[in-house]
């Protein structure tokens, strides 16, 4: 998994690292620093993203932008927990629509014993 980045070097010294996709800034000490420091705020992003339910969509680099852009990839153990995370979070949803449909059905015959013991006059 892949996105654009954009770095460039800041005036007062140092390098920013953009992910446009996710309208994120990071800084490094130097461009070295700033590519890692955008590998760890893309872990980040995503695992957000993913959290609230949406899916991750890069954005093309808009070259009329001064800096570098460079590809910055999810390590791989990273994407591999953020792919095991999701897939728990997805079963944990599965369980809690469970449960709401078992406590709808539960309700729903409660209800119908209470109209069958006292009438529907309730």
């Amino acid at each position: 998994m892949e996105f654009w980045a954009r770095f460039y070097e800041c005036e007062d010294g140092g390098w920013i690292a953009e992910l446009p996709a996710f309208d994120a800034l990071t800084q490094g000490d130097n461009l070295e620093h700033a590519r890692k420091m955008a590998a760890d705020l893309l872990i980040g992003e995503v695992e957000h993203t993913w959290a609230r339910g949406k899916s991750v969509v890069d954005s093309e680099p808009d070259r009329r932008l001064s800096g570098i852009w460079e590809r910055v990839s999810l390590p791989t153990p990273a994407l591999l927990t953020l792919k095991r995370s999701r897939v728990e979070q997805g079963k944990t949803m599965e369980t809690a629509a469970a449960s709401e449909d078992e406590r709808s059905e539960r309700l729903k015959r409660s209800l119908d014993k209470t109209n069958k013991t006292y009438g529907s006059a309730l």
